[in-house]
């Protein structure tokens, strides 16, 4: 699994991980392998990094696929062996599905404390979902 940091695994402006969280990732390093992959830098992953036990890899600029590319390595699976999680689909999610990887987008543990341009972004985003959950049914 590649996994996103901030309101994925932890709130942005946290340095703490919820219990749950933390048994969640202790039970599925049972199964399988995880890396962080996150634009933010080294010591804010740390904060969920270090608790975890889970290799990282910093500044990613997601979407670009090279980073996927190096988690790949580090982790030693191919894109469709992986699983990307994260928040963001213009970030996280479409990062992924450039590469070719199974994602699964998650809610944001708390977008009130998003930055000024990731608030701007989940306008779209917000569109993007009406747009995918608007159903027609033909008979």
């Amino acid at each position: 699994m590649i996994v996103d940091v901030d309101n994925t695994i932890l709130e942005r402006k946290s340095d703490k991980i919820d219990q749950e969280v933390i048994n969640w990732f202790n039970n599925a390093k049972r199964y399988y392998r995880i890396i962080i992959l996150s634009n933010n830098s080294r010591s804010k992953i740390l904060r969920a990094a270090k608790p975890l036990n889970i290799p990282y890899i910093p500044w990613t600029l997601k979407p670009l696929s090279i980073y996927y590319q190096i988690a790949l390595m580090r982790i030693n699976l191919t894109p469709r062996e992986v699983c990307a999680i994260g928040d963001q689909i213009f970030t996280d999610i479409l990062g992924a599905k450039l590469f070719h990887m199974k994602t699964i987008y998650i809610t944001p543990i708390n977008s009130n404390d998003d930055s000024g341009w990731t608030k701007f972004i989940r306008l779209f985003e917000r569109l993007l979902f009406k747009k995918w959950t608007k159903k027609t049914f033909m008979i």
